[in-house]
């Protein structure tokens, strides 16, 4: 059985990601004005879906970039915002 710890928790990366703009009452086209990142792909990064997602398929996870780009939208280090991926 793989130990939880060992596997990153995107779903509560997702989770964060919908907190944050909701505290703030910012709607997917403001989050995109303000990171930088596109509207459709901060949908598919917050809900874990994609146009073109297959049956097997992983969900959407985003890149790197875009979730630093998105925790500098909110004031955060990408550390602060990537620290929900090891939330048991």
């Amino acid at each position: 059985m793989i130990d939880r710890r060992e596997t990153p928790n995107f779903d509560a990366l997702r989770l964060r990601l919908s907190q944050l703009r909701a505290a703030r009452g910012w709607t997917y086209e403001r989050l995109a004005e303000y990171s930088g990142v596109s509207r459709a792909t901060l949908i598919a990064m917050e809900t874990g879906s994609s146009r073109n997602r297959r049956p097997g398929k992983p969900a959407s996870r985003g890149s790197l970039e875009s979730w630093w780009r998105i925790a500098h939208a909110f004031d955060l280090s990408a550390a602060e915002l990537l620290s929900a991926l090891d939330e048991l």
